[in-house]
């Protein structure tokens, strides 16, 4: 999968296969060699129509599946686990405060309203049993939003594959690839999606730390150019 939860979610199911489990990854794209999936409808053109093709056909893909347990990564119809990469609710209701300049409405904002749901869904399900959220924010967030019970909720980081990265940074190097001055502190945004994680604040941001010797570098998905 391309996309970040893609990654996490392929991690989380080769790690489990790795390890004995029966595990079907239920998805629309994956290269994933030797991993068992049930393949559900996409339109990877319009990221809408992307969600409610799996929407409509996921219920049934899932119930073939006949899985023990059910894991869903922030989409479905229902699960016995959810994980809990963001709070999306949250993330509309501070975009709602933003000049409507600020935020690209994705596909006028079906996009929004089809998370949304499928959030909600899953958050205030009987069925669902646990909720792993990436982090103490996003636990508290749920819980203002959805009031689940704090028992109900447990914080679980994304985790790093230390022998990718055993080699140590050569700074001085990357710096000067970089274009960054000796000396300089840099502030490393990663992600995609710049609008809605928040590029142009710190944009708007540098400005006032004029007395900084600041360098931002920005990495992932998106359009550069507003």
């Amino acid at each position: 999968s391309v996309s970040g939860l893609g990654r996490i979610a392929l991690a989380y199911a080769t790690a489990m296969t790795s390890a004995g489990h029966d595990i079907t990854l239920l998805c629309q794209r994956s290269s994933a060699p030797g991993m068992r999936r049930a393949i559900v409808p996409g339109f990877p053109g319009v990221r809408s129509v992307d969600k409610l093709l799996f929407r409509v056909s996921e219920p049934v893909r899932s119930l073939a599946a006949r899985g023990d347990i059910r894991h869903a990564f922030g989409i479905g119809s229902r699960a016995d686990i959810v994980s809990a990469q963001s709070c999306h609710r949250s993330g509309v209701e501070f975009q709602k405060n933003l000049p409507s300049e600020r935020i690209r409405r994705r596909n006028f904002g079906l996009y929004d309203m089809l998370s949304l749901q499928d959030e909600h869904r899953l958050m205030t399900s009987p069925r669902t049993r646990l909720v792993l959220a990436v982090s103490d924010l996003v636990r508290s967030q749920l819980i203002r939003w959805y009031g689940l019970p704090e028992e109900k909720i447990i914080v679980l980081p994304n985790g790093i594959d230390t022998a990718r990265y055993a080699t140590p940074l050569d700074r001085d190097a990357a710096r000067e690839r970089y274009r960054m001055p000796k000396g300089s502190f840099i502030l490393g945004f990663l992600g995609n999606e710049f609008d809605r994680k928040g590029v142009q604040t710190i944009i708007e941001a540098l400005p006032l730390l004029r007395d900084l010797p600041l360098r931002v570098c920005i990495a992932g998905a998106d359009d550069p150019t507003p």
